[in-house]
This record gives C-alpha cells, structure tokens and sequence, in this order.
C-alpha cells in the first residue's frame, strides 16, 4: 500500500515538464503499491517523453503486472497509456489482457482501451494519488480538495479478482471499473472469464447501475454505523466483489478508512478516498461513491 502525491497544479500539463511530472508520480504509485513494470523496450520515458499537441493524443505506454498468489497461473496484465484529452490535462488509459508476447504486446483477449476521467482544469493545488494492491485487487484514485463543484476521477480504476465466499481471489476472472471518458454518467464494468474459456462477457457504460453496485439492495454495517454496499461481478452469474465497496461520501472525509466485511466474515480496512476520487452512483442528494480496499 502506498499513498504519492501529485504536486501543485501539475495535472494541468501546461508543458513538457508538468507532463513529464505528471507521470512520474503516477508511475510512482503504480510501483509503490506493488505492481510489477514489465520490462520491454519502446515503453514511455517520463524524463524525455514530449507533451503532445494534439488533443485526444496518447504519447506512449507502460506494461504492468499483478504481484499476487494467482499471477503465475491466472496472469493480469495492464497497458498504462499516457496522454492529453480535449484540454491540456493528462489523461490515462488502461487495457487489461491475460498474456503477453516478447515484444510486450497483448496476445489474445483484451479487455480494450478504455480511457478514464480526466482532472479537472479548474481545480488548483495538489492532486493526491491513493493506491492499493494485495492479492486479487489493484486500484488507484486521485483526489483534489479544492475541486468541489463537481465530481472526477483522474486515473482512477479498479481491477477486482473473482472470490470465494470467504473473501479469498480466485482465478475464475476479474472485472475493471473505471469512470469511461470522465462522465458520472458513463461509468465502464468489464468483466472478464477465465474459466471455463477466456471471454468477456460484461461490457457495459450508459447508466451509473452498470457498475453492478448493490442490485439487490444489500448492506453491511460499516462499524456499526455507516452503511457500505456491496458490488458485484457478473461473469456471466453475479459474485460478490471483496475489493470494493459503495459508501456514502456525505457522511465521510477524504481519506477516512474503515472496516467492514463485506465478503465473509472477517472485516477488511477500506478507504474513502474523496467525493471526487473516483465514478459515483445514485442520486445527487446523497450519492454512493466508490471505497477501496487499503491494507
């Protein structure tokens, strides 16, 4: 687990610097939090890499790997794009593959590009990066507390490996959930299968109820008090997802932590990591944001 911060406006990318910036520290809480760069040639250098120029530009690639109990035999791989959207703002891009080849390309089934919400051009100050992986999940988000007005999620995605009904990963398949394109409206669950044959077999975005969060209206105490809601799979049957949960952002501060079991019985530490960390769904009166796992 690691936290990196994003200094002074740097998001913005006014230049080849902040750019360059800019991706340093997201490369740096990539590697803090345990992900695994895979090493291949033509990868972006953020100490040379050039801001593009135009927009909705991507300027290169990094390839990552999960470092948990399932990689060697259930492998995720994930292809880190850089790049610019319809303003000066880095913008971040992920795919999500199951193999590789030397060259360091995907073999096979991918979950697509799928770009994630760009920061906003009028917050100011420092961006925040939170990032978590243990063994079936890797999520990171990024949080400005000058940007109130609305909500983002700035490189924010989640990768959540299928469960047990213990909570433990199992290699059945995952699902990514990111925020497609930056709309609160247009939220992105791709569920992946690994078995019984690779598929993808959920790809949906057109409403928040697509990112397959508390369908059946299920709750569990968040330390007594608090409710957090359960997400699931659906690859093809529902499964409970351990990794993330729903919460209610009214009622915490960013960066609060709390614990709750959310699969099984035993409670695991979650983080809130801002109103405008990461997609959020149901009604503007009190939304339900995305919490993540924080061990």
């Amino acid at each position: 687990m690691t936290t990196r911060f994003l200094v002074g406006s740097t998001v913005i990318s006014d230049n080849d610097e902040q750019y360059r910036e800019a991706i340093r520290c997201y490369t740096a809480t990539l590697e803090g939090m345990g992900l695994v760069q895979v090493e291949f040639p033509g990868q972006i250098d953020p100490d040379t890499v050039l801001k593009p120029t135009i927009q909705n530009t991507i300027s290169g690639y990094q390839m990552w790997r999960f470092n948990d109990a399932l990689q060697s035999g259930a492998p995720i791989f994930l292809k880190i794009g850089y790049g610019i959207g319809n303003t000066s703002n880095i913008r971040i891009y992920v795919e999500v593959g199951f193999e590789i080849n030397e060259s360091g390309g995907f073999v096979g089934l991918t979950t697509g590009n799928k770009l994630t919400g760009a920061a906003s051009s009028y917050a100011t100050g420092e961006w925040q990066l939170s990032g978590c992986h243990v063994d079936g999940f890797a999520g990171i988000a990024a949080f400005n507390p000058s940007y109130t007005s609305g909500f983002s999620s700035m490189g924010g995605f989640f990768i959540c490996r299928t469960s047990d009904s213990d909570g433990v990963a199992t290699a059945e398949g995952a699902t990514l959930i990111l925020q497609d394109g930056g709309s609160s409206s247009n939220p992105k669950s791709v569920g992946i299968r690994f078995q019984p044959s690779k598929a993808i077999v959920f790809d949906k975005a057109s409403s928040p109820h697509d990112y397959m969060l508390n369908p059946f209206r299920l709750s569990s105490a968040v330390e007594g008090e608090l409710p957090a809601y359960l997400m699931f799979h659906a690859i093809p049957q529902i499964i409970p997802m351990h990794g993330i949960c729903g919460c209610l952002g009214g009622s915490l501060s960013p960066r609060d932590t709390f614990n709750v079991a959310m699969v099984g019985n035993a409670p695991r530490r979650y983080i809130f990591p801002g109103r405008n960390a990461i997609a959020y769904t149901g009604n503007n009166s009190e939304p339900v944001h995305l919490a993540m796992l924080w061990e």
